[in-house]
């Protein structure tokens, strides 16, 4: 069954996860003073196939062991990030940061290399990011109703035919798993 069933928290305190399994009892998420400098506290997503929480803030991202609560390593992406949104791709290898800036960053969620960064046209407020099934295409909608979608089949194609040699966009590098 579904060990934890919720995640709450404020800018500058523990974050606490209820769980099932400890008759209710919170378990904090470890939380010190330099994660501050990441900005407040936004969205929270579980990985889908580790036991790992990541949470956006304003300025940027960090994971969380579940069952420990042990911080696992944190990222600042942009210091002027005005707030934080979150997906995991299916199979738990990525996670897609938007922060309300002209940037969508795509991390390695083992250990949170970059690997890649998308310029956008204009500042966007993204309110969701979701992963198709196959972690291939990534939707996002913003407050200005529109709704984006980046297929990275298709942009790997494009710099292909443009003679490109670029890697896979979704992938982590070998300098990112060597880290």
């Amino acid at each position: 069954g579904i060990r934890d069933i919720g995640v709450t928290g404020v800018q500058t305190c523990a974050l606490p996860i209820f769980s099932t399994d400890d008759d209710f009892r919170q378990r904090p998420l470890e939380f010190p003073d330099d994660l501050t400098a990441l900005g407040e506290a936004g969205e929270l997503v579980f990985c889908p196939v580790s036991r790992r929480v990541f949470g956006a803030m304003t300025r940027g991202i960090a994971a969380w062991d579940l069952d420990s609560g042990r911080l696992l390593w944190k990222r600042l992406l942009d210091p002027d990030g005005v707030y934080g949104r979150a997906a995991v791709t299916p199979d738990g290898r990525r996670v897609a940061v938007a922060l309300g800036t002209r940037s969508l960053d795509l991390l390695d969620a083992e250990n949170g290399a970059t690997v890649s960064r998308i310029r956008m046209p204009e500042k966007l407020r993204i309110t969701s990011l979701g992963w198709d099934p196959r972690g291939r295409r990534l939707l996002a909608a913003s407050v200005v109703h529109a709704t984006y979608l980046w297929d990275f089949d298709v942009l790997q194609s494009a710099l292909a035919a443009e003679g490109v040699d670029a890697p896979d966009l979704t992938r982590p590098s070998e300098d990112s798993v060597r880290r």
